[in-house]
């Protein structure tokens, strides 16, 4: 960040490292701070300041930042998997696999991280789970 504070990845993955430690807050001031940088407020930042959101507790903002990628996804792309991030931060596995499903027509290529992705250790062990890795090419 030293070397290029308005690279935006670099604010996303300190934002996911401190979601992972449980310092969801910290997540959220750098999201923000991300959000104030010219194209910094792309769909993909949005969803992880809504997860952070989420994983502070704050349902209110979550579901704030899932109508904002709603209202967005008229007039510009918003990958549906970026949506399903938020649902199951918070919680919610019913719409964490609707989402997840309306991802796979568009091939995302997010897809491919299902199976290490943090974000979805709250339903790894769902059989969904297993279904859907399965539909998409990734499991047994």
């Amino acid at each position: 960040m030293e070397l290029d504070p308005a690279f935006p990845i670099n604010y996303v993955t300190l934002a996911e490292a401190y979601e992972q430690m449980g310092s969801a807050d910290q997540a959220i001031v750098e999201l923000q701070k991300l959000m104030k940088l010219p194209g910094g407020d792309w769909s993909e930042s949005l969803a992880e300041l809504g997860c952070a959101f989420a994983y502070a507790g704050n349902k209110v903002e979550a579901e704030k930042i899932i109508q904002q990628l709603q209202e967005r996804s008229a007039r510009e792309y918003v990958n549906p998997y970026v949506i399903a991030t938020i649902y199951v931060a918070l919680g919610d596995k019913e719409r964490t696999f609707e989402w997840l499903n309306k991802a796979i027509p568009e091939h995302t290529s997010y897809l491919v991280f299902m199976r290490v992705d943090p974000k979805f250790d709250p339903v790894r062990f769902d059989p969904r789970f297993a279904d859907f890795m399965r539909r998409i090419g990734l499991g047994k």
